[in-house]
């Protein structure tokens, strides 16, 4: 399952935990937890879609990482394709 977290990073980061994050994400990329991670341009937020095999799996990982940041948001994903398609033939049961 793919997750989409957003998080405000603490203010009071330091190098170290800066190295630290940088580290962590690249490994989870390498490995497959992770898909990407990206920063606002502004610097206010990290994005990535990580992937777990629940909810529950996710909130496990994040707060043995240390976490959470001050805040997060987590959504699930869903594949872009197969969601059209469960809308189409739904709004055709409905005669739409």
């Amino acid at each position: 399952m793919k997750f989409l977290v957003i998080a405000k990073p603490p203010q009071t980061a330091t190098s170290a935990t800066i190295q630290a994050a940088r580290e962590r994400a690249k490994n989870n990329i390498k490995s497959g937890i992770t898909d990407c991670a990206y920063f606002f341009a502004n610097g206010s937020r990290a994005v990535a879609i990580t992937n777990a095999d629940s909810g529950e799996a996710l909130a496990e990982r994040l707060l043995a990482n240390g976490w959470p940041p001050l805040e997060t948001e987590i959504h699930p994903l869903v594949e872009f394709e197969k969601y059209l398609a469960e809308v189409s033939k739904t709004l055709k049961k409905h005669g739409q």
